[in-house]
C-alpha cells in the first residue's frame, strides 16, 4: 500500500468579490505544523470560469487536480498518488516571452504526472529551463519527504525559496513575485501575512 502524505488542500470561490482573479498560495514547512508534516494551501478567487476536480491516470503517476470545468488537462492544483502536491498563483511581473513550452496549468499537469518529490519538480524546471516555457507564475509544492518550497517561475528561469528557511517555516504569494518587481496583489500578501502570522 502506498503512503499518501497528509495533505490540506483548502480551496475557495469568491465570486461575490468581483475579482476576476485573485489568487493566495502558501507552503509551510513541518517545522511549523503541529503534526509535523509539510501543508499547502491555495485561495483561488478566480469569478470567471467553474472548477471540477478530476482524475487523470494517463500519466506516469496518477493524480487528481482541479481544472476549469469542461476545459483540457491543464491543472490549477493537486496531489498525485505518492504525496507531491503542486499549487499556483499567476505572476504576470514574471517573464514569459517565450512562444512555445508549457503554460502554467500545463506545468503543474506534467509535474504531478511525473514527479515524486520536490527536488524532481526543480529538475524539471531545470530542464524546461533549456527549451523555455509560457509560465509567469508561483508554485507552491510539498513532497512525501518533506520538503516544502515556492518557486517562482518565469520563461527561461526560476527562483526557490524552501519554508525550512523562512523565519517562521511557511512561505507566502500572491500574485506578483519577489523578483518580477511587480505590485498586483501586494495588499493581499501583507494581509496574508498579519493573519497567518497571528493563526502561526
Amino acid at each position: 500500500m502506498r503512503k499518501v502524505l497528509f495533505l490540506q488542500l483548502i480551496f475557495f470561490s469568491a465570486a461575490l468579490f468581483g475579482q476576476s482573479e485573485e489568487c493566495t498560495i502558501g507552503v509551510a514547512s513541518g517545522a511549523a505544523t503541529p503534526d509535523g508534516r509539510p501543508m499547502i494551501w491555495k485561495t483561488r478567487d478566480y469569478t470567471e470560469v467553474d472548477n471540477e476536480v478530476r482524475f487523470n491516470p494517463s500519466m506516469k503517476y496518477d493524480f487528481i487536480f482541479v481544472a476549469k470545468a469542461g476545459s483540457s488537462s491543464a491543472a490549477r492544483m493537486g496531489v498525485n498518488e505518492h504525496g507531491l502536491a503542486i499549487v499556483n498563483s499567476t505572476s504576470s511581473d514574471l517573464p514569459d516571452g517565450s512562444d512555445t513550452g508549457l503554460l502554467n496549468g500545463e506545468l503543474i499537469r506534467d509535474g504531478l504526472g511525473n514527479c515524486l518529490t520536490v527536488e524532481e519538480f526543480e529538475d524539471y524546471l531545470d530542464e524546461t529551463n533549456l527549451i523555455g516555457r509560457r509560465t509567469n507564475g508561483n508554485f507552491a509544492v510539498i513532497d512525501s519527504t518533506g520538503a516544502a518550497a515556492i518557486f517562482e517561475v518565469g520563461e527561461f528561469v526560476y527562483w526557490r525559496f524552501d519554508a525550512s528557511d523562512a523565519d517562521n517555516g511557511y512561505v507566502l504569494r500572491t500574485n506578483f513575485a519577489v523578483n518580477g518587481g511587480g505590485y498586483t496583489g501586494k495588499e493581499r500578501l501583507i494581509r496574508t501575512v498579519s493573519l497567518v502570522n497571528d493563526f502561526y
